[in-house]
């Protein structure tokens, strides 16, 4: 005997017709399943968006919008899975929790960032919930690590000027940098090498390929900085090579120019630092002694090697 047809698995199914006979019997729209989902939920996590949009038309007070599933699931996080972005703002202005997780389910900014939702990103972040949230570390790591993947430059710098310590930018496999890398976001590696300590871009499944493309795309200003920062010198011989390939076929000046982009994201490094960089640049090709406007990035330009 076939099981009788219930309102949930009317909204698992997407029927909205049958759904319309529900209610008018008098079925109760917020009602839970064995799991705790309302047919709302039901619908959302099925991605029936037709369905939703019609629950939603109903009394926003009797479909069980704010129930929170025994799983900690609710329908903003369903909406932002799938991108719903109109769902998204209709349940901030209802008030939804935007923050909070259990083994489960993710808070919505980070969830959102994962799934590469921009617009949706964006409209939490004018959520000064989320802003807050962005000052955990559990929190801001996670944001971290999907914004560095998608090349979301904008998001990454948020997350590290709000604070995020830097053995938290390092942490982890994937480092936010090599997955960044793997990725060919170079100009998220190029800023998250400035808060980096770990700069070991072989880690984690980064492949020669990846490392092709930093030189196929002549990214001679991040190769000069990885050498400028390494200490480790099997590592630095490394990092030399792919800085003398990347700069393969460039002239003069546009070598000078990847150094100075290099070292003028770092004022604030020591002239050690920029001193070692300068010399690479030197001893590879034989360029002027002191390389002036190169060192000049905070530096005076008085200053020569020999100091």
């Amino acid at each position: 005997m076939q099981a009788r047809r219930t309102i949930f698995d009317a909204a698992e199914s997407g029927d909205i017709a049958e759904a319309r006979d529900f209610i008018a019997s008098g079925s109760a729209l917020d009602g839970i399943d064995h799991l705790g989902n309302t047919p709302l939920m039901r619908a959302a996590m099925n991605e029936r968006k037709a369905f939703v949009d019609f629950f939603l038309a109903q009394d926003v007070r009797l479909v069980g919008i704010k129930t929170i599933s025994f799983s900690g699931a609710t329908i903003l996080y369903y909406a932002v899975q799938h991108g719903w972005l109109d769902i998204v703002e209709r349940s901030i202005a209802l008030g939804l929790a935007l923050v909070g997780r259990n083994a489960s389910c993710m808070s919505a900014l980070p969830h959102a960032t994962l799934k590469n939702h921009r617009a949706i990103a964006d409209l939490l972040l004018a959520q000064e919930a989320c802003i807050e949230e962005l000052k955990t570390p559990s929190y801001g790591v996670d944001v971290l690590y999907s914004a560095a993947q998608h090349g979301w430059l904008d998001m990454v710098e948020l997350v590290i000027d709000l604070g995020l310590a830097p053995e938290n930018l390092d942490g982890g496999s994937p480092t936010p940098l090599s997955q960044a890398f793997r990725c060919h976001k170079f100009d998220v590696v190029a800023l998250l090498i400035k808060h980096c300590s770990n700069y070991d871009l072989r880690l984690s499944g980064t492949t020669q390929a990846d490392i092709d493309s930093l030189i196929e795309l002549k990214r001679a200003d991040i190769c000069l900085e990885l050498v400028a920062r390494e200490k480790n010198p099997d590592k630095k011989a490394n990092l030399k090579t792919m800085f003398n390939v990347a700069t393969t076929g460039l002239q003069k000046t546009e070598i000078i120019a990847a150094g100075e982009i290099a070292i003028a994201r770092n004022k604030d490094s020591t002239w050690g630092r920029r001193r070692e960089a300068v010399a690479v640049m030197q001893n590879t090709y034989n360029l002027d002694r002191g390389l002036p406007s190169i060192v000049g990035a905070g530096v005076s330009a008085t200053k020569t090697l020999g100091e």
